[in-house]
């Protein structure tokens, strides 16, 4: 893991007005940074962290990767996430499914990944769906119809 993301994870908590400044200035010098692995980064993720507007920082960080390399990576992530960045990971499902491009390329990717991931990712959309059906039950649906298709082969 890069230096720059470990100390995003180690500072993750925000738990004092430092690390929140040091999280944003993180951010900025990755944007410059070539040396990381794009998947890291859905590990800092913290659902106890005390700041969510800062966090905030980060999805927008990982947003702003071509769609593509971004929802691979996010899927790569999956396979190890830990349970901490689950509602943070939920957060970042539910505006790829708001967003029609960006669903579009995560159905269009799906299959090509690891068996372990598809299950992951199956049960955060479920949950996704049961948060609020009215909103999610139709683009979950969508991803799942292409990712059951994947895990009855």
């Amino acid at each position: 893991m890069n230096n720059y993301v470990n100390t995003l994870y180690q500072i993750r908590l925000l738990e004092t007005q430092e690390e929140c400044e040091e999280f944003d200035q993180l951010l900025e010098i990755l944007d410059n940074e070539q040396n990381f692995d794009l998947k890291d980064l859905f590990m800092v993720f913290d659902e106890n962290t005390l700041e969510e507007e800062v966090m905030f920082g980060l999805v927008h960080y990982v947003e702003s990767f071509e769609a593509e390399d971004y929802l691979r990576s996010l899927l790569d992530s999956l396979i190890n996430i830990p349970s901490h960045s689950i509602y943070w990971i939920e957060i970042l499902l539910k505006r790829i499914l708001n967003n029609d491009e960006y669903k579009k390329t995560l159905i269009s990717i799906l299959g090509s990944q690891d068996e372990r991931i598809d299950f992951q990712l199956k049960s955060i959309l479920q949950s996704v769906q049961e948060d609020n059906p009215a909103r999610f039950s139709s683009p979950v649906d969508e991803v799942l119809t292409k990712l059951n298709g994947n895990l009855e082969k």
